[in-house]
């Protein structure tokens, strides 16, 4: 293994723009030399602000193109299928911009888990830790890191869903949210998945096609090395915003009721993500060194509000948060 492996990042991307700059400082921290945002369709301005970042170098940008009622999941994850070099990463990653891997051994890198717990495996499950809205009802520009910190015990049914660190990405036919599908290669007699300390998992099974392991039960849960801090409702009034559209994957509706109830988890207080702040606010200053990106921030943030607002049936020129972005934003306001 090489002691210092090339891991990849990817992430498809719609009308995230208030959310992104965090996110990518975030994990640029963490250890990925090569995040891949993959974009469609957008219409808050924030594919221009990660165009922009990619011509920074801080990632990479594509586009993609989903078919009409087809999952844009499923259309982003092909193409990164296809990116030449996302297959010749030693290991690759999905997260979507709501979920934040956070590393607890060595000095909290992806590349100390590795080097530590996943030395002759194919691949690593770390689990979610689902935070919930702490109790706020209205959306405001903010880390997520730092407005949401409750969250669910360990041992959650919340909890139990689990993002995949994997190797050897060409022999994987596909790339989906939770794990990649249908192992088509023979890794030194390996091929298994282990959770984050290294335990073997002996329920994922690698070369069935139709499989896409994604949960195991509660008591096999462990946040002790790694864990995805997951922020799936935010605020009540993103969560309303959220519940208007369809899942990414199953293209079904399924960000009602019960999906909050289930994921507004406030049973202990978390602030572990916030220890490593001044190594994120050197990583953070470095995407906003240049003016425009924080103006086009401010611009995908007033166009969140119009959203907020057309769903609560408001006026955005009466919110006082959309005139501040809207001032903010300057000529990226469209």
């Amino acid at each position: 293994m090489s002691l210092n492996p090339a891991v990849t990042l990817i992430s498809p991307a719609r009308n995230e723009g208030p959310f992104l700059l965090e996110w990518i400082a975030w994990h640029r921290m963490t250890g990925f030399d090569n995040i891949l945002v993959l974009s469609h369709d957008c219409t808050d301005g924030s594919d221009r602000m990660l165009d922009a970042l990619a011509e920074m170098g801080f990632i990479r940008h594509q586009r993609h193109q989903p078919a009409p009622g087809k999952s844009p999941l499923l259309s982003a994850y092909r193409a990164a299928r296809q990116d030449s070099r996302v297959l010749a990463s030693d290991w690759v990653m999905a997260l979507d911009t709501d979920e934040f891997l956070q590393i607890s051994v060595g000095n909290g890198t992806v590349q100390d888990l590795i080097g530590l717990n996943l030395h002759g495996y194919l691949g690593t499950a770390i689990y979610w830790k689902v935070f919930g809205s702490n109790g706020q009802d209205r959306w405001q520009d903010g880390f997520l890191r730092h407005r949401f910190t409750r969250a669910a015990e360990t041992q959650d049914e919340a909890n139990r869903h689990f993002k995949s660190l994997f190797r050897d990405p060409e022999s994987f036919a596909t790339f989906a949210s939770h794990s990649p599908r249908d192992f088509r290669g023979r890794w030194k007699n390996k091929e298994r998945w282990v959770d984050c300390e290294g335990r073997l998992i002996k329920a994922i099974h690698l070369t069935a096609p139709v499989q896409h392991a994604r949960a195991t039960h509660v008591g096999r849960i462990t946040h002790t090395a790694a864990r995805v801090n997951h922020y799936a409702v935010k605020s009540r009034e993103s969560y309303a915003l959220k519940a208007t559209r369809l899942s990414g994957a199953a293209m079904v509706k399924r960000y009602d009721d019960t999906f909050f109830a289930t994921y507004d988890t406030n049973d202990v207080e978390d602030t572990s993500a916030l220890a490593r702040e001044a190594d994120f606010a050197e990583e953070y200053a470095r995407l906003t060194a240049r003016r425009d990106i924080s103006a086009m921030h401010h611009a995908c943030c007033a166009h969140y509000v119009t959203r907020l607002c057309e769903v609560a049936g408001t006026d955005p020129a009466e919110d006082s948060r959309f005139r501040h972005h809207r001032a903010l934003a300057g000529a990226f306001y469209p």
